[in-house]
């Protein structure tokens, strides 16, 4: 797949097929809902292996960490037409996740020529915040 010029975006089968190149991520179930000019959004249905303790049913927190830096890269990747490396992030849990399809909202902050700033939020199907984070990616080839 060709780069694209910084400022334009790629379509979302383009971005589920790049989705696609990983195990992980496939796994998760991500599907690119929508891409606009500053970010995407990221429709993940629940798994049960997503449960973190089975006494409460709620998410494992490493869940929506790697949520907020998977769809914080793919937000990149809509721009640069390429994934990109994580160089740091955040994730700051809000309330428990319940079972229930997941929205996640990444929005490309600050589009570098070395580095990448993204803004996530993580809601639940009734769009109660679940989890937020920030992350920063490497965007040099």
């Amino acid at each position: 797949m060709q780069p694209h010029p910084i400022g334009t975006t790629l379509s979302v089968e383009a971005l589920d097929a790049i989705i696609a190149t990983s195990p992980f991520n496939v796994w998760l179930g991500q599907q690119v809902q929508s891409i606009g000019d500053d970010g995407i959004v990221v429709r993940v249905r629940w798994r049960e292996e997503f449960v973190g303790a089975a006494a409460t049913g709620h998410a494992h927190g490493g869940i929506f960490a790697a949520l907020v830096n998977s769809c914080g890269c793919y937000a990149v990747a809509a721009k640069l037409g390429r994934t990109v490396p994580t160089v740091d992030l955040r994730c700051d849990f809000h309330r428990p996740g319940k079972p229930g399809d997941l929205l996640v909202a990444a929005h490309v902050v600050k589009l570098g020529r070395t580095l990448a700033n993204v803004d996530v939020m993580i809601r639940d199907e009734r769009g109660q915040h679940l989890a937020s984070g920030r992350a920063v990616y490497l965007t040099q080839p």
